[in-house]
């Protein structure tokens, strides 16, 4: 496998990895809304969609503060200074 070929997959798993933060993010807010009609009244209730929409709010910050930002390009710079490493021990390998 050529080591553009490598970078490829790579980027495509940090793009599936991108898409499955995007999901979590629509799957919480998707959990907010059902608690939000909940079949309850009263300050309890309002106390608990509070902190409910409080959870939500760090979880995304979180996911795109990881995922989306620096988790996603320090995975692309890590994948692409491991693919160097390799192509280098494979060329002094190779080289013997």
């Amino acid at each position: 496998m050529t080591l553009s070929a490598s970078q490829a997959e790579a980027d495509t798993m940090v793009s599936k990895i991108q898409g499955a933060a995007e999901e979590f993010k629509s799957r919480i807010s998707s959990l907010q809304s059902d608690v939000t009609m909940m079949d309850w009244s009263g300050a309890a209730k309002d106390a608990f969609v509070t902190v409910c929409e409080d959870v939500k709010t760090q979880f995304n910050q979180s996911v795109e503060g990881l995922i989306e930002g620096r988790a996603a390009e320090g995975l692309r710079g890590a994948i692409a200074g491991l693919l160097e490493a390799d192509a280098s021990i494979a060329q002094g390998l190779n080289g013997r």
